[in-house]
């Protein structure tokens, strides 16, 4: 007896169909993300969290010292600061090759908005370290984690933006610092990350007031800026109003399709030195004088120099002042030495304000130099918070005849009167002239510099007063005797206590004739002695 086919392979095919339905059914389940979370226990259902996320940026920003945008109008400064010299100084002049960090967090409590409404999150810092390639060029890449679920477009803070120049002068510096209004991580995170003029970070119209280049122009955010039930603290505020501050921009130097961040605080200037020997009148000094001039930072490390003059930055001093004098630059200084983000105080910079010294001096033949200038800039903290913007200020001579105090940055579009980045200095040379020198018995050896009856003993013997009396004097002409004589380096008149600036008083010279007597041996063993009337002149 057989059985039929049917009843034989029916209970086969429907224990495999129920099998695959319910491992179907399982995996399912499994896979929809509301059962993922959710487990049965012996009382019920249990919440299984969501694993953290990493969230990674990579930045890709061209740095530039503190010069104005392309296109922007220098108003407190000369023109020709930009026309004959920032124009034709690369973007990347300086920041080539050097070491930047990036810091990115919280500078506010951070807020999660969620279904529920706000709450309160954890603290966000971001931080990457690179080294800037031949055109300034620098590559970041920062992530951080988050958990339960939150993203990015609901992390919600006050966020400050910190960009730190490394190992400059035996110290790190900031030089950039931009603090945006209460915004979302990932709207802050896409400006950051887009190169383009579009890209901005949100400032308070209070903060920009301060940002330097002046910002002026507010934006107004919208109702969608904001979640409709408000801030935390407010459920009314569901926009902000605000000023867009630019982040990638053309900048002189460079291209109108090359864009560059701007250090606000990487400053640079030109130095220019004349001769004088009063608080008001300032003049060219003679070619054959042998300047070197030097800038120390904060620190004590010098950053620029010694050094001889610029013969370019020299040439543009005629289109800047009218008149020809030494120039020395571009010179490279930072005065916000950087210690780190201090998280008890919502990550505020922790920032020494430090000033820098300039140095003048003239470097003799021999070798032996004579300081005619040295000076210590103030120590001044604008009130910016929470940017800063501790700028160094110095006396400026003017050859109109009035000294001011001057900001040493070529960010010179502000409102704000003296910013420059030219610095005008006198140094207290004074010209010597020998004249009527006779022996005792009152044969005439020189009688002025263009008269010289007897030229060889007149030159021993000028050389031989000369290392006698001033071991730093130098002969530079046989047929046109005179020397350079220096004396401490003084300031202009007018001071200001309260920006540290000290007053040196002003030591008048002897402008009259002196006459003095002078023994020389010669190769007969004698002792002749020589009549001198020494006569002093002022550059003027």
């Amino acid at each position: 007896m057989t059985r039929s086919k049917t009843n034989w392979t029916l209970p086969k095919l429907i224990i495999p169909v129920v099998t695959l339905l319910v491992i179907i059914g399982v995996v399912a389940g499994l896979g929809h993300p509301a059962l993922a979370q959710i487990t049965y226990g012996p009382y019920g259902p249990v919440s299984v969290p969501l694993p953290p996320r990493t969230y990674t940026y990579t930045l890709y920003w061209n740095l530039t010292d503190a010069r104005l945008e392309y296109g922007a109008t220098p108003t407190s400064c000369p023109s020709a600061c930009y026309t004959n010299l920032i124009n034709y100084m690369a973007p990347w002049y300086f920041t080539a090759g050097k070491s930047f960090s990036i810091y990115i967090a919280n500078a506010s409590d951070v807020y999660y908005y969620t279904s529920s409404g706000w709450q309160l999150g954890s603290p966000i810092t971001m931080t990457a370290t690179a080294t800037a390639n031949s055109t300034g060029g620098v590559t970041w890449t920062v992530s951080t984690t988050l958990t339960g679920g939150i993203t990015p477009n609901q992390v919600y803070a006050n966020w400050t933006v910190v960009v730190v120049l490394n190992g400059y002068g035996g110290a790190n510096w900031m030089v950039f610092n931009v603090t945006s209004i209460f915004m979302d991580l990932a709207d802050l995170m896409g400006n950051l990350t887009t190169v383009s003029t579009d890209s901005y970070i949100p400032v308070s119209p209070s903060i920009a007031q301060s940002l330097i280049p002046q910002l002026s122009t507010t934006y107004t955010g919208t109702s969608s800026d904001y979640p409709t039930i408000g801030v935390p603290w407010n459920s009314s505020i569901t926009s902000e109003p605000y000023v867009a501050y630019p982040l990638f921009r053309p900048v002189y130097g460079g291209t109108p399709t090359s864009y560059y961040v701007v250090l606000p605080d990487l400053y640079f200037f030109f130095l220019y030195v004349g001769a004088t020997t009063s608080n008001s009148e300032i003049q060219p000094l003679s070619p054959t004088s042998q300047l070197e001039a030097s800038v120390t930072l904060g620190t004590g490390v010098t950053v620029f120099g010694p050094t001889t003059y610029n013969s370019t930055v020299s040439g543009v001093s005629q289109a800047i002042y009218g008149y020809s004098y030494t120039g020395f630059g571009p010179i490279y200084y930072v005065t916000n030495e950087f210690s780190g983000l201090n998280s008890a105080d919502h990550n505020y910079p922790s920032v020494t304000a430090q000033p820098i010294t300039i140095t003048v001096s003239e470097v003799y033949p021999s070798g032996q130099s004579v300081v005619l200038y040295n000076y210590t800039t103030a120590n001044v903290n604008n009130a910016t918070t929470p940017e800063s913007f501790n700028v160094a200020k110095a006396y400026t001579w003017n050859y109109t005849g009035t000294s001011a105090i001057i900001s040493l940055s070529a960010l010179c579009n502000t409102t704000t009167t003296g910013v420059d980045p030219a610095l005008l200095v006198g140094v207290p040379v004074v010209e010597f002239y020998l004249g009527n020198v006779t022996d005792l018995k009152g044969n005439l050896i020189i009688g002025n510099a263009t008269y010289i009856p007897n030229p060889i003993l007149a030159e021993k013997l000028y050389v031989k007063w000369l290392l006698a009396t001033t071991p730093t004097a130098t002969v530079v002409s046989e047929n046109y005797l005179r020397y350079y004589e220096s004396t401490p380096a003084y300031y202009p008149w007018a001071t200001s206590a309260a920006l540290g600036l000290e007053r040196h008083p002003y030591r008048q010279l002897d402008s009259q004739p002196q006459s003095s007597t002078y023994s020389m041996r010669t190769s007969r063993c004698l002792r002749p002695r020589y009549l001198f009337q020494v006569g002093q002149r002022y550059l003027r």
